[in-house]
């Protein structure tokens, strides 16, 4: 299903930040899309937390973004356990795990695995980031390896945060 997250949400009425987080603790617990659609849609300026929990069986269709969309004011923190995997997107559309229109955050443990890569130099659950965006690197990324794939609109920085974060997690990050 598709869950969303709307612009009439505000911090000056509503909350100054929302956590969804897996009730068992651990990433065994997830948001399932269809296949056909964005499992979760952020439109809100509401800072979203995402911690040990699976977001997949998103498709990016009619709209970018199969498994997160962050909109322009929007902002998403992938925290402790936060894996957003098995996404795809049709041909044309973009981000087939997260679309990056706001902010994007990474810490702990959080990841976007690659999945498979077919055709080869296209990856069907990458992170687009649109042109000037950035993912944020929060403290140390403790999942080795390559935590996502990015795909970007022009962008010849995609990575923010100390140069300490950065200086760590640079070689996480592959670009197509």
């Amino acid at each position: 299903g598709v869950f969303e997250i709307p612009l009439t949400l505000t911090t000056t009425t509503h909350a100054s930040s929302i956590t969804i987080m897996g009730k068992s603790g651990n990433a065994s617990d997830k948001l399932l899309g269809g296949n056909n659609g964005t499992v979760l849609s952020v439109k809100t300026s509401v800072p979203i937390i995402l911690e040990n929990l699976e977001i997949s069986g998103g498709k990016a269709t009619s709209t970018n973004g199969g498994g997160i969309f962050i909109d322009t004011n929007a902002s998403v923190t992938l925290g402790e356990g936060a894996i957003v995997k098995n996404n795809d997107k049709d041909s044309g559309k973009l981000g087939g795990a997260v679309y990056v229109g706001g902010s994007l955050i990474m810490q702990g443990s959080a990841s976007i695995p690659s999945g498979v890569t077919t055709p080869p130099g296209e990856c069907k659950n990458d992170v687009y980031l649109e042109s000037g965006k950035k993912i944020k690197v929060s403290g140390e990324l403790s999942t080795s390896g390559v935590v996502a794939v990015v795909s970007r609109n022009s962008n010849t920085t995609i990575l923010d945060g100390t140069s300490s974060d950065i200086s760590a997690a640079y070689t996480q990050f592959e670009i197509l």
